[in-house]
This record gives C-alpha cells, sequence and structure tokens, in this order.
C-alpha cells in the first residue's frame, strides 16, 4: 500500500480513506474493467441487423477497448485469479456474461449446422485473437487499433488466406 500511496503521490492514510487493502484496489480495477466491456454491449451489437457486421463491430469495440486500457487488460489476465474469493466469483461472472455475448454472436454467424462444441471452440478462438493483443499489441505503434480489428476479423471469417489478395498485408 505503501507503494502505491506513492506512485499516487498521496498519502497511505488517504489510500486508506478510499480502499481497505490491495485486494479491495484489484478488485476496484477489474471491476471497472469488466464493466466497461459489458456496458452497452447488447444494445451495440443490435443496432444492425446484419450478423457479418455485428461480427465487425464486435471485434473492433474490443480490439479499441483493450487498446485504450492496455494496462487494464493486462491486470485482468496477470492478477484476477489474486482476487478474494468473493471478487474472484464477482468477475468470473462477468466474464461469462462476456463470453455469453460473443458464443451468441458466433452461433448467429455460423447458423443452425455448427454443433454446440464447435460453437465453443470458435468463441474461445475469436476471443484469445482479440484477448492476447494486450501481451504485445502497441497502439501507438504502425498498426492502429481499426487495422488490427480489421485483420483479426478477415483472419476470423475467411482464414489467413483471405489475406493474401491484400496488398498492404
Amino acid at each position: 500500500m505503501e507503494d502505491i500511496a506513492r506512485l499516487l503521490k498521496m498519502s497511505k492514510a488517504n489510500l486508506y480513506y478510499y480502499f481497505t487493502d490491495k485486494n479491495e484496489i484489484l478488485a476496484h480495477i477489474l471491476g471497472s474493467f469488466l464493466d466497461l466491456i459489458l456496458d452497452g454491449i447488447d444494445e451495440f451489437l443490435s443496432s444492425t441487423d446484419n450478423v457479418d457486421e455485428r461480427l465487425r463491430r464486435f471485434i473492433q469495440r474490443h480490439v479499441d477497448i483493450y487498446a485504450r486500457y492496455m494496462f487494464h487488460a493486462k491486470v485482468l489476465f496477470k492478477e484476477v485469479n489474486n482476487l478474494a474469493h468473493k471478487d474472484l466469483k464477482r468477475a468470473k461472472e462477468k466474464e461469462r456474461q462476456y463470453y455469453r455475448v460473443a458464443k451468441g454472436l458466433i452461433a448467429q454467424y455460423v447458423g443452425s449446422s455448427a454443433k454446440e462444441e464447435e460453437i465453443t471452440a470458435l468463441t474461445f478462438f475469436l476471443l484469445g485473437m482479440c484477448n492476447w493483443s494486450y501481451s504485445w499489441y502497441d497502439p501507438k505503434g504502425k498498426i492502429s487499433p481499426s487495422r488490427l480489428s480489421e485483420l483479426i476479423y478477415r483472419v476470423f471469417k475467411g482464414g489467413i488466406s483471405s489475406l493474401k489478395k491484400d496488398a498492404g498485408v
């Protein structure tokens, strides 16, 4: 707590006014980030009837949030299991809510011919492509978040061979 207070340029007593311990700070960071991810997602996706466009928007939104809140994403993936049990349970439920949104979208996209286990695998493929950008992606680098989301969308939708036609890749 002393290190955190020093970094925030506040007294430890002032920090304790807002948070009782490090776990509470971690729970606040992760809870706020997960709320941000979930906030308005259903309305956002339902703003178009075109399932292809919904998939594109989902990926774009996900990449944009992760690019703007890169450090929050890192904390989520590296520290979520350090939460106290009750806070971990809340965080995992929010993660499941987001997974259900993604899985519902994938189910709509592939249609009724896909098996449940295939939809599950595709959902994890997509989330893996989007989520792991936190570990290597630089939003200030040569690939913009918009371009990154387009690459993810095209590879997910058509496989890597769909990029052969694109001279920019």
